[in-house]
């Protein structure tokens, strides 16, 4: 882990990229992040954002998010999450953010809710 607290792992996994977070996704690290994805999309097919291993968020990281499943998917290709904490969840639904779909995450999306009964 660096000095902004946050490791990015990538890999690919039958022919999905995908990028592991470990550590903390704040304003220090999210630039990283977003390079690390915009790599990874590049590389074309779809991509797992895997945050199992993320121990902590600030309102850059969960905007980052967003915008890496609404913007992103739209135009570079698709993004999907696995293994989101339920303390992000529960941020997002603080937030007043509506729930975003992504087929690997469970229950299809970052706060546990259908895409159709956000906020």
């Amino acid at each position: 882990m660096d000095d902004s607290g946050i490791l990015i792992r990538t890999s690919t996994d039958g022919g999905a990229n995908v990028v592991r977070v470990s550590g903390e996704l704040t304003i220090a690290s999210a630039g990283q992040l977003r390079q690390a994805l915009g790599a990874a999309l590049e590389q074309g097919g779809h991509t797992v954002l895997d945050l199992t291993a993320l121990a902590a968020a600030d309102l850059s990281g969960l905007q980052l998010l967003y915008s890496a499943r609404r913007g992103w998917s739209q135009t570079e290709g698709q993004v999907e999450f696995a293994g989101v904490p339920q303390w992000l969840r529960t941020m997002a639904a603080q937030a007043g953010c509506k729930p975003l779909r992504g087929e690997a995450s469970p229950g299809g999306c970052i706060n546990g809710e259908d895409d159709t009964h956000g906020r």
